[in-house]
C-alpha cells in the first residue's frame, strides 16, 4: 500500500504533503542502493506494473572517467493507466 501511495503521488494524483521537492520522495533503504532496486523492481512487477527503464548514473559517470555516489533511476508504470 505504501507503494503505491508512492506512486500515486509521483503522478500528481495525491497531494504532497509541501510543495517543496513536488513530484521528488526519498525513501531512505537498509540496502545497498543496487539491492534496492532489484527489490522494487520485484515488487513493481509483482503489482503487474511494467518497467520502462533502469538508468545507472553513477555506471555511466564512472565510463566517462567521473566519480558519482550510487545513484539509479527507475523508470515504471502502467501504459493503460497513464496512456488515456
Amino acid at each position: 500500500m505504501k507503494l503505491l501511495s508512492l506512486a500515486l503521488m509521483a503522478l500528481g494524483s495525491i497531494p504532497p504533503a509541501s510543495t517543496e521537492n513536488v513530484g521528488l520522495i526519498d525513501v531512505a533503504s537498509r540496502h545497498s542502493v543496487s539491492e534496492t532496486i532489484e527489490r522494487l523492481q520485484s515488487v513493481v512487477r509483482a503489482q503487474g506494473l511494467t518497467v520502462f527503464a533502469l538508468i545507472n548514473f553513477g555506471a555511466d559517470a564512472e565510463k566517462v572517467g567521473l566519480t558519482m555516489r550510487p545513484t539509479q533511476l527507475l523508470i515504471f508504470g502502467n501504459p493503460k493507466a497513464g496512456t488515456p
